[in-house]
């Protein structure tokens, strides 16, 4: 077996003999004319839809049990320190454990209980994600959860330690006051793409529910969309069979493994990564892949040791599409000691356009055959066919995964260096930083996870404003509202992603080409730039739009 040591030195060696130099660049769409503003334009420090990590923290229990089979388990999992006294919101997990069906009421009660005994009562507020009010029912089948929010009559002057809950249907006090972490998955393995939805280019997203046990394994996996009738190219099976070789961090009651409930959304969409088997030992692999990167790629391979990888910036890949740039990303392992190895091959690209507000921005593109061409050239150059090929859909945060079990944070490398990158590919020769054109390993790798803006986090500053259009079928229909938006602000001030959290549908690019051409100064923590969510919400008001103001 071939240490991870001996993988990096060797990886280093390539590096050894990589001559450093920038690839060839192209040049930046132009910038049309910018347009009046004819809209307000509303920013937050949001971050409330932004896709959270994983929460681990740990809470208070409690667990009820009725009826033939009926179980629920109360988790409450957030709630005001001592002289808090204007944000006097809780977080209450409700996991339906049993076989029965669980509904909240109108009539149930809350309360907390201080250190000291001290009763204070709380009352339900809906959520986003609620479909119904606090004054509705809200109904839990079996094997889901689903989170509230109590808000507390009083502030509380001592430490809370406890919740109380009483449900006329229960006929019995619930008391939350055990210490709990839920269970979280502790080694993933993204799922195969199913070929047939390859080949008709379907997408989809399974939601599951997994009954963890208390030895970190997946008991029971119960797929909660879509329904079997409805999954023509088996996405279901495809996530479950996953799931199967997840490993998790059980559930803890008092620090006791307990079995627990975890749900999970897997998507199944553009972002696809090919995953190759070959007959050979891993040291033989990775040099013959060195040399091949090195050959094809003069110049412009970035080596990863410690991840066992490469970035490949190929930069401007035809003279008549200068508005293109793309990189490649690998990955090797040893798949069997000494006989085979994997080679997980990944590619992004990202494509200028001069948008609608008369700015060039650049967006992510769809780029899902490079990584199965540049297969084909691997293994001719290897003169040997892969023993197995699978495409393997990518989750979450993580760019590049092994397919095999590993920790979330694995293949996680920097999509905001890797944009940089790119852009900079896209700028006319000698116009870009080198250190953007070939980033480090520490700038690719380095864990940079956007933060929300809360606390120490001090917001971003708009620096630079460009006005959306009103699109002329929009205002002749009298189309009218709000576009909320969700961006990542980069460390160096750049919206790098953009994601639409409510749309009109005849506003909505309107209100993604000027967003993606404001520059802000970097929000900061400690003192130092830092990327952060920020929900942004565009306003079209046809009123406004005779009197021209601006607002945010």
């Amino acid at each position: 077996m071939v240490s991870l040591g001996r993988l990096r030195s060797l990886v280093l060696m390539a590096a050894a003999i990589l001559v450093v130099s920038p690839p060839a660049s192209g040049q930046t769409a132009k910038s049309g004319e910018a347009q009046p503003q004819l809209e307000r334009k509303n920013e937050t420090a949001g971050g409330a839809y932004a896709p959270k990590p994983r929460d681990r923290g740990p809470g208070l229990s409690g667990r009820a049990t009725w009826g033939q089979g009926g179980a629920v388990r109360i988790v409450l999992l957030q709630w005001p320190p001592v002289g808090e006294k204007s944000d006097l919101r809780m977080r209450v997990r409700f996991v339906n454990e049993g076989q029965e069906d669980f509904t909240l009421e109108p009539a149930d009660s809350w309360a907390v209980r201080t250190e000291k005994g001290t009763r204070i009562g709380a009352s339900r507020r809906p959520l986003r994600a609620e479909a119904s009010s606090a004054a509705e029912s809200i109904t839990i089948a079996p094997h889901t959860a689903i989170e509230i929010e109590l808000r507390l009559a009083d502030p509380p002057r001592q430490t809370i330690v406890s919740l109380e809950y009483r449900s006329p249907r229960l006929a019995q006090i619930v008391e939350a006051r055990a210490p709990y972490l839920e269970p979280t998955p502790r080694l993933l393995v993204p799922p195969v793409y199913p070929q047939s939805a390859l080949e008709a280019g379907a997408r989809e997203r399974v939601r599951l529910s997994i009954v963890v046990g208390i030895d970190g394994k997946a008991e029971q996996i119960f797929v909660l969309s879509p329904p079997a009738e409805d999954d023509a190219y088996g996405f279901r099976d495809a996530a479950v069979q996953a799931v199967h070789s997840w490993v998790f961090e059980p559930a803890l009651e008092n620090k006791e493994p307990q079995r627990g409930l975890y749900e999970d959304t897997l998507v199944f969409a553009n972002s696809r990564i090919t995953r190759a088997v070959f007959p050979l030992p891993v040291v033989e692999i990775a040099l013959r892949l060195s040399r091949l990167l090195q050959e094809s790629f003069p110049a412009s391979v970035v080596p990863l040791p410690h991840e066992n990888g490469f970035v490949v910036n190929e930069g401007v890949r035809s003279p008549d599409d200068r508005a293109r740039a793309r990189a490649f990303l690998l990955r090797i392992g040893e798949e069997s000691p000494g006989k085979s190895t994997w080679i997980s091959i990944g590619s992004m690209a990202l494509q200028a356009r001069t948008t609608s507000a008369g700015c060039s921005c650049a967006d992510w593109a769809a780029d899902p055959g490079s990584p199965d061409d540049l297969l084909q050239r691997i293994s001719s150059s290897f003169g040997v066919d892969p023993a197995q090929v699978v495409t393997l859909a990518p989750q979450g945060e993580t760019l590049l995964p092994s397919g095999s079990p590993e920790p979330e944070a694995s293949g996680r490398w920097r999509r905001d260096t890797l944009r940089r990158m790119l852009r900079a590919a896209l700028q006319p020769s000698g116009a870009a930083e080198k250190e953007d054109l070939r980033p480090s390993e520490e700038d690719l790798v380095r864990a940079s996870q956007p933060l929300l803006v809360y606390g120490d986090v001090r917001p971003p500053e708009k620096i630079t404003d460009v006005s959306p259009n009103y699109p002329e079928e929009a205002r002749s229909n009298r189309v009218e509202g709000k576009v909320i938006l969700e961006a990542v602000i980069d460390a160096r001030g750049e919206v790098s992603e953009l994601k639409v959290l409510r749309s009109i549908p005849e506003l909505e690019q309107s209100a993604i080409d000027a967003v993606c051409c404001w520059k802000y100064r970097p929000a900061t923590k400690g003192g130092r730039p830092v990327p952060v969510y920020f929900t942004i919400v565009v306003e079209y008001n046809l009123k406004k739009t005779e009197s021209p103001t601006k607002k945010g």
